[in-house]
């Protein structure tokens, strides 16, 4: 009758040992993918001319960063998903800035302000995903 809890005790300890390895692996995926984010945000707000050609080198810079996160090596699914609609958020805000600089070139006053609205509704998605990655990485 000794042996059931013995081998209740292995497993517990087996489960526990587990769940660490789990949470480093989750720590380490999220600092990955944090890491890039952070860049991208930097790139973006280091821009501050408002011509089409700043415009489009901030385009540019969000494809690649939109690469960069998708090359990000993630092993746990909620946190791929994350990457993932991370990766297409970037895409659409590089998308917009194309769009507000060839409003700016073409001198269309309704293009921008429309390229502006949605810069907004893609700030705010980019503001929410950030903090469901933040709290998912804080463990919530």
């Amino acid at each position: 009758m000794l042996r059931p809890p013995i081998v209740f005790t292995v497993a517990v300890l087996a489960g526990a040992t587990t769940l660490a390895a789990c949470q480093a692996k989750r720590i380490e995926e999220c600092n990955a993918l944090i890491g890039v984010i952070n860049e991208e945000q930097q790139q973006v707000k280091a821009a501050q001319s408002q011509e089409p050609a700043e415009f489009e080198r901030v385009a540019e810079r969000l494809t690649e960063t939109a690469r960069r996160v998708a090359d990000v090596p993630l092993t746990v699914e909620a946190l791929r998903e994350h990457r993932d609609a991370y990766q297409a958020l970037v895409s659409d805000i590089a998308e917009v800035m194309r769009g507000a600089a060839q409003a700016l070139r073409d001198r269309d006053g309704k293009k921008l302000d429309a390229a502006r609205t949605l810069e907004r509704q893609v700030g705010e998605r980019e503001d929410e995903l950030v903090e469901t990655i933040n709290r998912y990485c804080a463990g919530g």
